[in-house]
């Protein structure tokens, strides 16, 4: 019992900083170096006065934006003779335009961030200030010797696939190395970055807020959550669960979610 009102008291403070976050600023938003923030707050949105050129721009790239969204991560295409996911079709495309080049690429990947591991976080420790800087800073000794085994394993999956070299079967086998790297850490790569060039269309352009309102009255009495997580967790559904993890991580910072609702999505 005790539990609960605890919650309930959560909710209700967490509500009243929206409501006060909404309230502290009447005026209307500023351009920034002569474009609106494409994050910006619905309540942000209602206070600005639009032209009739810039209405009727929006319209239509609402219109035609948020129709590309809604095929690529909700209508099929025929490839090959069987029907896929748009998106799937077109991160398979990407993927494939590396070919086995792929494995090298990602092994870069894999290495410069164990080398901006050690440098920022043992060698420049403190000495440098900037976003980059501060992902490692805070990283402890268990996040060292993961991204080393990751370094090692890496290594060894590429030379095994790309130069036909003996490597140990506890890495390269079917059930470890095979299991992991293919579907796994190829398909991740291409997800975040497939995903990061369509993502916008399904948030950047009016669908979002208009999904949200309508599911408001439905997705927070059943589901605690807001109505734009209608939109999140069904293209997690249809697409991809990493996917459904880059929206709902793009929305908690953008403010849309709170922790609670966030992990509750999750």
């Amino acid at each position: 019992m005790k539990d609960n009102k605890i919650g309930i008291e959560e909710e209700v403070r967490e509500a009243a900083e929206r409501i006060d976050d909404g309230n502290k600023s009447a005026d209307p938003p500023k351009l920034e170096n002569g474009k609106w923030d494409p994050n910006m707050d619905s309540r942000d949105l209602d206070k600005i006065s639009l032209t009739g050129s810039q209405r009727t721009k929006g319209i239509a790239f609402l219109v035609f934006f948020s129709a590309l969204g809604l095929f690529l991560f909700f209508g099929n295409v025929t490839v090959g003779g069987s029907s896929t996911n748009a998106f799937g079709a077109v991160y398979n495309g990407f993927i494939n335009l590396f070919g086995g080049a792929i494995w090298w690429i990602i092994l870069i990947i894999i290495l410069g961030n164990l080398g901006a591991h050690v440098y920022f976080r043992y060698i420049k420790k403190g000495q440098v200030q900037n976003a980059f800087a501060d992902v490692y800073n805070h990283d402890g000794w268990v996040k060292t010797c993961l991204y080393v085994l990751g370094s090692i394993y890496a290594v060894t999956w590429t030379l095994f696939v790309s130069l036909g070299m003996d490597m140990p079967e506890i890495i390269v086998g079917d059930a470890t190395g095979g299991n992991v790297f293919p579907p796994i850490v190829k398909g991740v790569f291409g997800i975040i970055l497939m995903g990061a060039v369509c993502m916008p269309f399904l948030l950047n352009y009016g669908l979002l807020e208009i999904i949200g309102a309508i599911l408001e009255p439905i997705m927070r009495p059943l589901f605690k959550t807001p109505g734009k997580a209608a939109l999140d967790a069904t293209s997690s559904f249809v697409s991809s669960s990493s996917l459904g993890v880059l929206i709902t991580n793009r929305l908690w910072k953008n403010k849309i979610y709170t922790e609670k609702e966030c992990v509750a999505i999750m």
